[in-house]
């Protein structure tokens, strides 16, 4: 369920605090700059929900954060690239491998110097991350609480939190490199426990070993999803900075790294500006979906908008009170560019988002590495044969791949409702521009539309922009078509309710209760804590059933027996509402 939730009444904690609830804005309240503060929907979220929000907080503050990342990557990647003109030069790795005027010493000397290069790169990169990642995560949880942060208020969480900041980044790089001795099998354990260190810094504040603690116990029950979508969060930042670094690239490869380092120097971290904030935001969203599905804090703001704001208090408990401090959570997405109405095959009306940048790129990223391993098979024999492999073979090698590109895309989306197989991993369905399921015609011209977005100058960067700058977020191919790519809440969609039942023996305890003053919403966010009670931590699951069932009582005016816990006590109200009014 995706709610919009409101401001708290109650006291909001500092960034660093640790303990207690945050909250989330009105759509439209103002910042302090002046600016609009984005709406917030609060939900379990997608993987594509995840990576097109990354996008959807540089769009919201765009001059912002991209200023912010300029500051904190223009330096770090002109010191690596300084490091690699001098220690490098021109050297590459097949000068390492195979040229024989290279003596051992030489080549030993050169390929120490080169791995000095990476080390410094990742030392250095990383680092830039996770600064973006903590302030970027300041300003999301101040939109949760409704108020906009400027750049100075984001830059002086990160001064405040910074040893900690660097004290759990060196933690994390240890566990990495522990993990890569072990064959690098221990980097696919470890790397997606630590994901959530500097979101957690940035929003909740605490030592290193806390913020690492605390990553874990976030990632831990959901670590194979977290690792997945981590991967792609990689795959899609590499295309993007190898698309946007290409041309000036090729250009410095052309008159030699040697004379045309700081050019090279310059293409990769002007790409590496858009991409680190990039992974920074989504990384900031996975964190907070962790904190929405393993604690439920949207059920806990919206408990309070629904029950506290209407007065019934947290008084009343129903059973016994669960004791310590309500578990620290918090989640949500901003909003899309739209919904969208789409007519399902059962006729149904549902409303969908449309995709954007992150998500696209990772669907397009997984089915050029499913077609490029058929092409390998296929492409191959043809480019030996045609003239031996010479330039006829490359150029037919290059005619089959782009007509099994144009067949690939044509037959999943004709075939298979609008998915290849990236867009079904990562959620997304091509439809038609009215909401209809996308024709064989459109798939073919969409195809065709995305063959030219290819080969246009620089790759795919023509695509990337068409989407950002169109309303409907279509790139040529989608325009010509009159097509759109969404998104499937599968997520975020609201599951249907099972029939509930009372425990055993208590049926004429809730036969007794009178819910007619519960009210739809207030049942809704009853049935919410019940079905998605399997996924919650079983402290956030005890403190939930508190927090709900105790203004619930007083709502109806109700005194449960002292022995009824209280998710039975919600069990027996779901149930008596559903008995009088039917349905989920």
């Amino acid at each position: 369920m995706m709610v919009a939730v409101e401001e708290r009444s109650d006291p909001v904690p500092s960034p660093g605090s640790a303990s207690g609830p945050t909250a989330a804005g009105e759509a439209g309240a103002t910042g302090g700059e002046g600016a609009t503060v984005p709406p917030v929907r609060l939900g379990p979220m997608t993987a594509a929900d995840v990576l097109d929000a990354g996008f959807a907080v540089i769009e919201a503050r765009p001059r912002r954060i991209l200023a912010m990342a300029a500051v904190v990557v223009v330096p770090t990647r002109l010191v690596v690239a300084l490091a690699q003109s001098r220690l490098v030069g021109d050297l590459d790795h097949i000068d390492l491998l195979g040229d024989p005027a290279l003596t051992g010493g030489q080549a030993g000397a050169a390929a120490g110097d080169r791995y000095l290069v990476v080390a410094l790169d990742l030392l250095l990169g990383g680092l830039a991350l996770v600064v973006l990642a903590a302030a970027i995560g300041h300003l999301v949880g101040q939109w949760i609480m409704g108020r906009d942060a400027p750049a100075g208020e984001m830059l002086g969480v990160v001064a405040r939190w910074w040893p900690s900041l660097v004290g759990s980044f060196l933690l994390v790089r240890a566990a990495e490199l522990a993990g890569a001795l072990a064959l690098y099998v221990g980097l696919l354990l470890v790397v997606p426990l630590l994901v959530a260190v500097a979101p957690v810094v940035g929003m909740e504040g605490g030592g290193p070993v806390e913020v690492v603690r605390r990553s874990v116990r976030l990632v831990r029950p959901r670590h194979l999803p977290v690792m997945g979508l981590a991967i792609l969060m990689g795959v899609v930042a590499e295309v993007l900075v190898a698309a946007l670094s290409a041309v000036p690239l090729g250009m410095a490869a052309w008159i030699g790294f040697d004379r045309g380092w700081l050019l090279a120097a310059l293409g990769s971290t002007a790409a590496e500006v858009v991409t680190v904030p990039f992974v920074a935001a989504a990384t900031v969203w996975l964190y907070v979906d962790l904190r929405v599905r393993t604690e439920g804090f949207d059920i806990e703001l919206a408990a309070t908008r629904l029950l506290d704001r209407a007065g019934d208090g947290r008084a009343g408990a129903a059973g016994g009170q669960v004791g310590g401090s309500p578990p620290t959570s918090g989640a949500a997405a901003v909003a899309g560019p739209g919904g969208l109405p789409v007519v399902a095959p059962d006729g149904v009306l549902l409303d969908v988002e449309r995709a954007g940048v992150g998500s696209r790129v990772a669907a397009a990223s997984l089915d050029a590495a499913v077609l490029g391993a058929v092409l390998l098979v296929a492409a191959a024999p043809v480019a030996g044969v045609v003239d031996g492999g010479g330039r006829a073979g490359i150029v037919a090698a290059v005619g089959v791949g782009l007509a099994a590109a144009l067949a690939w895309a044509c037959a999943f989306e004709s075939l298979g409702g609008g998915r290849t197989p990236g867009k079904a991993v990562v959620g997304l369905r091509v439809l038609s521009a009215d909401g209809t399921p996308e024709r064989g015609r459109q798939a073919l011209r969409r195809a065709a539309g995305g063959v030219l977005d290819l080969l246009l100058v620089p790759v795919g960067i023509v695509a990337v922009v068409a989407v950002l700058s169109s309303p409907r977020r279509q790139r040529l191919g989608d325009v010509a078509a009159g097509t759109v790519v969404v998104r499937e809440r599968a997520a975020g969609a609201a599951l249907r309710s099972p029939r509930f039942q009372p425990p055993s023996g208590w049926e004429r305890y809730t036969a007794s209760i009178d819910v007619s003053r519960l009210g739809d919403e207030a049942y809704a966010l009853v049935r919410d804590l019940l079905l998605r009670a399997p996924s919650l931590t079983p402290a956030a699951l005890d403190h939930l059933a508190v927090r709900i069932a105790n203004p619930v009582a007083v709502r109806l005016g109700h005194t449960p027996p002292p022995n009824v816990h209280p998710h039975a006590f919600l069990l027996c109200v779901a149930a008596r509402w559903q008995l009088l009014h039917g349905g989920g």
